[in-house]
């Protein structure tokens, strides 16, 4: 029997190189020089194959367990191969000619032959399996070739045999051939062992991280002396214990122990203290306090003089009270590099990329169980990771299926959790981990839990959570983070059964309390993290639930956040994000939100601010209005309506109306007096947008002293550092400039820079404002270097923040073309002008006049480059088009008309000539 386990282990190893070599496809060059040692390869590989056919053939021991058709099939490929390959052998009397030959015979058929080994070796895996399978012939691990199989009540029961001596010793184990990385846990492992105070060594951690498996490959030599004797109890629960101990007894020809109490494994350590001379292991895999009791485990081990126990829990609180912490080994998540090499370990179809591979191992949260599955599941549906992972966020592919589960089959929500489905807690643990997953579940802190731990029910189901490592402490502290692969699992599968409303409304409920305890000042905390989790109920009330199925109350509370958050993530420059969550949440509650007039129109007016937020002022314009005008039905003084006023002033000042902007904002100013008085924040805001609307209209000396009182009324009414203070710095700042008081405006602008870099990042679309509005008057001051250095920063951050047709990002593109322009950077100056134009016709179409300003500034860039007739192009196309919408009569047809014939003669002169021609200048 040894010579068949040793030749079957080997196969694996062999099936590995193999699927190298297979899926590996090395230049031509490098595969003629290695075409020797190829078909070298081969031979080995094929003689390997050959001597287990021929051992299949001889044994006695297989008669009527395989079918003799298939062992028939097995030798013959295996025999063709061998001959194939004597045909390609390149032998030293070869001659040069008759090696080149051979080289390129095993060139081509290379793919061929590795298939076809592929081919063998899968078919051995078949036997192999069903040979490991049959009681006769049992010598190894059951699980010996795969990675982590489905748990079941004999799962890892290792057989022990009984020596001539009459001593217990157990089969060697064989080193699993797709063992991956964990050599530091293993060696913490074997030093434990030797020198564990207690005698008892726990290995912790979730399921699916791999406890039983750095377990057994612990105990394959060289580490584990030949003369340890190792008993392996499935411990999961009392029945699974009491049939492992009596498996293993009738395999030995020993009596049973009559139905051994939970949780006292004294009757199997008495049996190895009194039958094995040497020293012995008790592996009890898979406990916890409902299957083993740790004060009799301790006390038998005390008396003992030659044995140690090793248990692998998923429960934390389990394993620090039956060993020393120094005797507790919690397994972490796998490395990324380990990860991805147990996925190409596991998978014979196609691992791509890195990158593809490194999103899929991502995905899963480095979990070696459910690594393995994905490898599984890639290798029999032909896909590679970069496709698994794609499927999987798009919901094309489901996790369940992935990890071959069925939900259909899980009747208690507990049986999705291992470890907590035998438990009463069960249901509870699993409605929570719904509600959490709803959340932010990647920051959750105390404050938030001590909010849901509101009976002790809930708070057991949470400290079980901890013990399990559902919960557990995230990088960014004092948070904590449900593991990932958890959180997906429960969507998953929870939001499949009907209490799925249950659990999305009452995380909306908690982000609702949250939201409310801010604003009315009894939480001192900061506020982010709120705000993040009302974006993640939303988006989970607006994906799993429908209008009907929840309370008109349940969509109050909804719009009510979703004002909130959308006013929150326009604040801290998200505001693409707020138009998604808002649309999403008017799409899903349109119905009921009819009869919600006022929180209605209020989310309406907070998503026109969004919109301009984004620079899509037309969409802007119109939803804004629409509110202020179902507003002003409502109440008209409200302060909403004030907003609204208020807003429809910016909009216009967007548009170049300045004078209606003026009107809209005198008259809300008007209004916020009466309401809130001179003195209050929110006159502030209107004020400082007169102020801008005055400034347009070039009456710089009323806006400058707008902008001073404002200035000087956030300042005695606002923290230091508020935002609205670096507004009115900027705002004043832009002023001075527009009055040719450089020094004095620089000053202002270093300011606002500063502070806003500080309270909203480097990043944040104000930020980058106030740098484009220094960099400007830096320009002016003649330091051009340092304004385009500026500019240089701000343009592609503009671009990827607020995207390329933003106004800011095209109005930073053509103030670093004008300034590069200055410098003589001609060329350069032409590419920042073509962002600033793909921009303007990404939001205006080829036919605006600012489009048609930006063709023009490129021809002229192009003139003076002297590309002259690339300049001719542009300047031509831009007449026909300026003929055709603005008419021949308008001025800037005029100038194209007079740039056409500039360039055209210059052509001419330089005898380049075009071959362009114009209708329009006939």
């Amino acid at each position: 029997m040894v010579e068949f386990i040793g030749v079957a282990a080997a196969i694996p190893q062999l099936a590995k190189y193999t699927f190298s070599a297979f899926n590996t496809l090395p230049d031509l060059h490098r595969r003629f020089q290695k075409a020797p040692k190829t078909v070298n390869r081969w031979q080995d590989d094929v003689s390997l194959l050959s001597s287990l056919a021929q051992y299949y053939r001889i044994n006695p021991g297989l008669a009527g367990q395989v079918s003799v058709d298939v062992l028939d099939r097995f030798s013959e490929c295996a025999e063709d191969l061998g001959l194939q390959f004597k045909k390609l052998a390149i032998l030293p009397a070869d001659g040069s000619c008759s090696r080149f030959k051979k080289s390129i015979g095993i060139i081509r058929k290379e793919r061929e032959i590795n298939q076809a080994l592929v081919s063998i070796i899968q078919r051995n895996t078949l036997i192999s399996s069903h040979l490991l399978a049959q009681p006769a012939i049992i010598g190894s691990a059951n699980s010996a070739q795969s990675y982590l199989p489905s748990r079941g009540p004999h799962l890892w029961a290792m057989p022990i045999s009984r020596t001539s001596s009459g001593v217990t010793s157990i089969t060697a184990f064989e080193a699993i051939c797709s063992f991956v990385g964990q050599e530091n846990l293993l060696a913490d492992l074997t030093r434990m062992m030797d020198h564990a105070v207690g005698r008892c060594v726990v290995m912790a951690g979730p399921s699916g991280i791999g406890k039983s498996y750095l377990v057994r490959e612990f105990l394959c030599p060289p580490r584990k002396p030949h003369d340890v004797t190792v008993f392996w109890v499935d411990a999961t629960t009392s029945d699974t214990i009491s049939t492992s101990i009596n498996t293993r007894l009738r395999r030995i020809s020993l009596p049973e122990v009559a139905s051994p109490s939970i949780g006292d494994p004294s009757a199997i350590m008495a049996f190895l203290e009194s039958v094995v001379l040497h020293e012995w292991v008790l592996v009890l895999d898979n406990a916890d306090a409902r299957s083993v009791e740790g004060a009799r485990l301790t006390e038998q081990l005390s008396r003992s003089t030659k044995g140690r126990v090793l248990i692998t829990t998923r429960d934390r609180h389990f394993a620090f009270s039956v060993a020393q912490a120094s005797n507790v080994i919690e397994i972490p998540a796998m490395s990324i590099a380990d990860a991805k090499q147990l996925l190409a370990a596991n998978s014979v179809r196609r691992i791509d990329n890195d990158s593809g591979s490194a999103d899929l191992v991502r995905y899963l949260g480095y979990h070696p169980s459910a690594i393995f599955q994905a490898a599984r599941y890639m290798t029999t549906h032909y896909l590679s990771s970069s496709q698994l992972v794609a499927s999987l966020r798009t919901g094309m592919i489901s996790l369940l299926a992935v990890l071959d589960l069925d939900p259909t089959t899980m009747t208690n929500p507990g049986s999705l959790f291992p470890g907590l489905e035998h438990t009463t807690m069960a249901t509870t643990v699993a409605r929570y981990l719904s509600l959490l997953s709803c959340l932010d579940h990647a920051h959750l802190d105390n404050y938030l839990l001590s909010t849901i731990a509101c009976t002790p029910e809930v708070k057991q189901a949470l400290a079980l959570m901890k013990s399990y490592y559902m919960l557990r402490p995230a990088s960014l502290r004092p948070f904590l983070q449900l593991d990932d692969l958890v959180a997906k699992l429960t969507i998953a599968v929870l939001y499949q059964r009907a209490d799925r409303c249950q659990n999305v409304v009452s995380a909306l409920d908690i982000v609702a309390q949250l939201l409310a305890l801010s604003a009315d000042g009894r939480q001192h905390r900061p506020l982010g993290p709120d705000f993040e989790h009302a974006l993640c109920a939303l988006r989970a009330l607006a994906k799993f639930t429908t209008e009907a199925e929840v309370s008109s109350a349940t969509v109050a509370t909804a719009v009510a956040v979703g004002t909130e958050v959308c006013r929150h993530l326009v604040l801290v420059g998200r505001a693409s994000e707020a138009i998604d969550v808002v649309e999403q949440l008017l799409s899903w509650g349109h119905n009921t939100m009819s009869s919600l007039h006022q929180a209605a129109t209020r989310l309406h007016s907070k998503l026109g601010t969004a919109y301009h937020s984004v620079g899509l002022f037309e969409q802007a314009f119109i939803i804004t209005r629409t509110a202020l005008r179902a507003q002003c039905q409502l109440n008209g003084n409200h302060f909403d309506a004030l907003h609204s006023l208020n807003n429809m002033g910016v909009l216009y000042q967007d548009q170049g109306l300045f004078l209606k902007a003026e009107i809209y904002h005198s008259k809300a100013l008007e209004l916020k007096q009466e309401v809130f008085g001179s003195q209050h924040t929110e006159t502030y805001i209107t004020l400082s947008n007169l102020a801008l609307s005055l400034q347009s209209q070039k009456r710089f000396g009323e806006a400058e002293r707008m902008h001073r009182r404002a200035l000087r009324g956030r300042k005695r009414l606002l923290v230091s550092a508020h935002p609205d203070i670096y507004t009115s710095l900027n705002n004043l700042g832009v002023v001075l400039y527009s009055q040719g008081r450089l020094h004095e405006a620089k000053g202002m602008h270093e300011v606002a820079l500063t502070g806003r870099e500080t309270v909203l990042g480097a990043s944040h679309l104000r930020t980058l404002k106030s740098k484009g509005n220094l960099a400007l008057v830096l320009g002016q001051l003649g330091d051009n270097d340092r304004a385009i250095a500026m500019f240089q920063e701000v343009c592609p951050s503009l671009k990827q923040n607020a995207g390329l047709s933003h106004p800011e990002t095209i109005n930073s593109y053509r103030n670093a073309a004008i300034f590069l322009h200055r410098e003589g950077k001609f060329h350069d100056a032409q590419t920042s002008m073509m962002e600033a134009l793909a921009g303007l016709e990404e939001r205006h179409g080829k036919g605006h006049e600012q489009t048609f300003g930006a063709h023009q500034y490129i021809a002229a860039l192009l003139h003076l480059q002297g590309q002259l007739q690339e300049a001719l192009d542009v300047a031509a196309w831009l007449f026909d088009m300026r003929s055709e919408i603005l008419g021949n009569a308008h001025p800037d047809t005029e100038c194209s008309r007079e740039h056409v014939a500039q360039l055209g003669a210059e052509l001419d002169a330089s005898l380049q000539g075009s071959l362009t021609i114009f209708s329009c200048m006939n």
